[in-house]
C-alpha cells in the first residue's frame, strides 16, 4: 500500500474512532475499504503513531452465552471423567485442565487431596 498523507491518516483515525464504539474491528475495516483486518490494523497503528494519537478500542465481536440470552449448561453434582497424567522425573504430576474446569478452580485457589486407599479425591478448599 502506498504511503498515506497526513490528511488520509487523519481521516482514517477519525473514521475508526467514530466506528469503534459501535462496531467490531472487522466491520470497521470493511467499512473503511480494507480487504482484511490485518492491513487495517497496521494502517491505523501507523497513522496513530505518526499523528501522536492513541488507537481507538473496538467493541468485542464475540458475545458470551449470557449476553446472547442463553443460560450456561449446569454441571452435574458428580462427574466421572477419565483423564491421564504422568509422573515427571521430579515426582510431580500435572492436573489436567478438564479437572480444573469441572471444579471451577481459578488461578491461585487451593485444592484439597483426600487419599482413599488407591484413589485420590480432589476438591476445592
Amino acid at each position: 500500500m502506498a504511503k498515506m498523507t497526513a490528511a488520509q491518516m487523519e481521516k482514517l483515525v477519525n473514521k475508526a474512532t467514530e466506528l469503534s464504539s459501535s462496531t467490531s474491528m472487522n466491520a470497521a475495516s470493511s467499512e473503511c475499504g480494507f480487504k482484511n483486518v490485518t492491513s487495517f490494523k497496521n494502517a491505523l497503528w501507523n497513522a496513530c503513531v505518526e499523528l501522536g494519537q492513541v488507537p481507538p478500542k473496538f467493541t468485542r465481536a464475540r458475545k458470551t452465552a449470557k449476553a446472547r440470552g442463553r443460560k450456561p449448561k449446569p454441571l452435574p453434582s458428580s462427574v466421572t471423567i477419565e483423564v491421564k497424567s504422568t509422573k515427571s522425573g521430579t515426582g510431580r504430576a500435572s492436573v489436567p485442565k478438564e479437572v480444573f474446569q469441572v471444579l471451577k478452580v481459578n488461578a491461585g485457589e487451593q485444592l484439597k487431596f483426600d487419599l482413599k486407599r488407591t484413589k485420590v479425591i480432589i476438591t476445592r478448599s
